[in-house]
């Protein structure tokens, strides 16, 4: 399915770029017909509908983050330490360097995070609401606009992620079909909650369709950016750890404040429709795990078979985790 080196005479910006359309062809076309087909069938849904749609990206998008992007990033780290023997017998260094590495990029998601709310609601939308005097509307702005903002800046973090492996795929690493599906129906997710949660708040259906238009656009962007720079990342092996870790939190942290809200009310009200949103929820939580396990990449086959060997030889179970 995809080109590598020895098809182009090793040239490897031809190769990655090529690669790069041909995965950006098979990401979009299902998500986006998909997704202009549901929203022509049904421009606008029911408020339950919409609460539904919320718990199911909800569970999705919680789990990505953390059985994905944070777990990864602690993999990552275990796996390059132990390749290149950086921390030769001492477990508590080890330990130490990745719990830094992954916090600092937490923690650098979260300031991003906050520094995008502060500079919106400070600058941007009180500016506005010096020009309107709707209240109502500004409030329906502030809660689309903020998180298009919010979901877009992961978007950004998660295209570049993804341009590094595309990039790593036309060297000499195969592409597991079962995260392209992953991809595909995560796509399909998130680009129906941008779009129903601007049709929830009042803004129009050409405004709901460009938000998305231009969030796609910068996902593909910033995935041709990440594969072009793969080279220069790569030469620091703490650094896509890094960024995994602030796409994680900032995901975490979106779902949380943004999608989350719209549902955990319901615990005061019907019981039916409150057990039905957590059905829904959970359900969304089963079948990304079930999606993701399908996602075991080569290098955690190679560090489960490093960290087998390491106990086998030392005695130590130092690295029995649950990966």
């Amino acid at each position: 399915m995809f080109y590598k080196l020895e098809d182009f005479a090793n040239n490897y910006y031809l190769t990655v770029f090529i690669n790069l359309l041909i995965f950006s062809t098979i990401l979009l076309i299902i998500p986006m017909c998909l997704f202009f087909l549901i929203i022509i069938i049904k421009p606008k849904i029911k408020n339950t509908s919409n609460i539904y749609l919320y718990a199911i990206s909800s569970g999705m998008l919680l789990i990505v983050a953390t059985v994905g992007f944070l777990k990864d990033s602690y993999f990552d780290l275990e796996f390059v330490i132990h390749k290149n023997q950086l921390f030769t017998n001492n477990s508590s260094l080890e330990q130490f360097i990745i719990m830094i590495i992954v916090a600092s990029g937490s923690l650098f998601g979260i300031i991003l995070m906050f520094l995008i709310r502060f500079i919106y609601l400070k600058f941007i939308l009180n500016k506005k609401s010096n020009l309107q005097k709707n209240n109502d509307q500004i409030t329906k702005n502030k809660s689309s606009v903020l998180t298009v903002l919010l979901f877009g800046c992961y978007k950004i973090i998660s295209g570049f992620i993804l341009g590094t492996i595309i990039a790593n795929v036309s060297v000499n690493k195969s592409m597991n079909i079962s995260l392209l599906i992953t991809f595909n129906f995560l796509l399909l997710v998130e680009l129906l909650i941008i779009y129903y949660r601007q049709i929830q708040y009042k803004q129009s259906k050409q405004r709901a369709i460009i938000y998305n238009l231009s969030i796609v656009s910068l996902f593909i962007l910033s995935m041709f950016i990440g594969a072009f720079l793969n080279s220069i990342i790569n030469s620091g092996w703490w650094l896509i750890p890094l960024i995994k870790s602030t796409a994680g939190t900032i995901l975490v942290f979106v779902v949380i404040t943004e999608f989350i809200y719209e549902f955990i009310h319901l615990r005061n009200k019907s019981k039916k429709e409150w057990y039905l949103t957590l059905i829904f929820l959970a359900l969304a939580m089963i079948i990304t795990l079930l999606l993701l396990s399908f996602n075991l990449y080569e290098s955690d086959i190679k560090i489960i078979n490093n960290n087998i060997n390491i106990d086998n030889e030392n005695g130590s179970h130092y690295h029995n985790h649950a990966h």
